[in-house]
């Protein structure tokens, strides 16, 4: 209205019951229809939770894949690094009893953990026309110090298995885009 008096409240006596007209089939229909589509929307519902559910939960499971390739590798590294100085330094400096006692202390670890880390990174190193020996199995492949620093294919060893380690780190490092 136009004096800001409101509406008086509408008072319809339906019959929800009838059986001429709207009355009970229409009341049927609206109520199968609602209850058909609220069962739609909850199976909707359902499968695009469980799928997103599924996609994140495979991302996720990669996620942390790739994080515990990144971290074993991060760990690998660090003796791969300390093997190489050893094999550098005494070939600069001669064998000392320390460093034999080192490179055996290292030598075991790399026998122990090499095998976790070898699947991931075979394809770096291995060409394909001839069959190579393993670069990183040569560097502590010696019982002693003095047999390891003296592999004639030593500094190609190094060069192989550095490459190597490089190109998988790239590979697992996630890249800024």
């Amino acid at each position: 209205m136009a004096i800001g008096v409101p509406h008086p409240p509408r008072v319809e006596s339906r019959a929800p019951y009838t059986s001429r007209g709207f009355g009970i089939g229409s009341l049927r229909t609206d109520v199968v229809f609602e209850t058909g589509m609220l069962r739609a929307l909850s199976v909707t519902q359902s499968f695009w939770k469980r799928l997103f559910c599924n996609v994140l939960g495979r991302s996720q499971g990669r996620v942390r894949s790739r994080q515990r390739q990144r971290a074993q590798l991060e760990l690998f590294e660090r003796q791969y690094e300390r093997l190489i100085d050893l094999l550098c330094s005494a070939a600069h400096e001669g064998i000392h009893p320390e460093l034999e006692g080192a490179y055996k202390v290292t030598r075991l670890w790399m026998v122990e953990h090499y095998p976790y880390i070898e699947p991931h990174v075979r394809s770096y190193w291995q060409a394909s026309e001839a069959e190579e020996p393993d670069p990183f199995r040569e560097l502590f492949s010696s019982e002693s110090l003095h047999d390891a620093i003296n592999i004639d294919t030593g500094i190609d060893d190094i060069m192989r298995s550095r490459c190597a380690l490089d190109k998988y780190r790239t590979d697992i490092t996630p890249s800024c885009a």
